[in-house]
């Protein structure tokens, strides 16, 4: 019976990070639109890729578990993607490439612990071949997270630059109060 219980809350999970990919799919969009470093702009296509690689490993989950696809919103995925959405909308490019940085790497650690989480629930009940296909997508994950980890510095360099070749008129905190910072 508690099989059966665990097997159904992990079905519900898998619709739940079902919606948050095709949020996190939608705001990776704008983001890579409003990019204004052009690492950036690639990273976060790859990561566009890897959520599109996600989309069709749920449907392969789905299809072996024998359950129909029905995305569930979820407030913590929705909260991630608002701020993704946000940070696409910052006036300063220096900031707001930072802050899209930023969001990603939120995506991808809350996809993380979800999908950690959903892949030791399937093996509790013996649905091996699924959780196999969680593995795959953590893998996926992981080296995505490396890459925007690894763009970090670069982006702040690039902030420090723009500073340094007089761009910057104003102190930090008189330029990026959040009125301005916002469309």
């Amino acid at each position: 019976m508690g099989h059966r219980r665990i097997l159904k809350y992990c079905l519900t999970e898998l619709d739940r990070v079902a919606r948050a990919n095709q949020l996190f799919e939608a705001s990776l969009e704008r983001m890579r639109a409003a990019a204004t470093a052009p690492l950036l702009k690639t990273t976060l296509g790859e990561q566009l890729a890897v959520n599109t690689q996600i989309g069709l490993a749920l449907n392969r989950i789905h299809q072996e578990l024998g359950h129909d696809l029905w995305p569930m919103d979820d407030a913590g995925a929705a909260g991630i993607a608002a701020e993704a959405d946000q940070a696409a909308t910052l006036r300063d490019p220096a900031v707001r490439d930072v802050a899209m940085a930023q969001a990603a790497v939120r995506m991808d650690h809350w996809e993380i612990a979800t999908y950690s989480g959903l892949g030791a629930f399937l093996r509790q009940v013996y649905q091996h071949e699924a959780a196999d296909i969680v593995d795959e997508i953590l893998a996926k994950l992981g080296q995505a997270d490396r890459h925007i980890e690894a763009l970090r510095p670069s982006l702040t360099d690039l902030a420090h630059d723009d500073e340094r070749h007089g761009h910057a008129t104003r102190s930090p905190e008189e330029r990026y109060t959040k009125s301005e910072l916002i469309r």
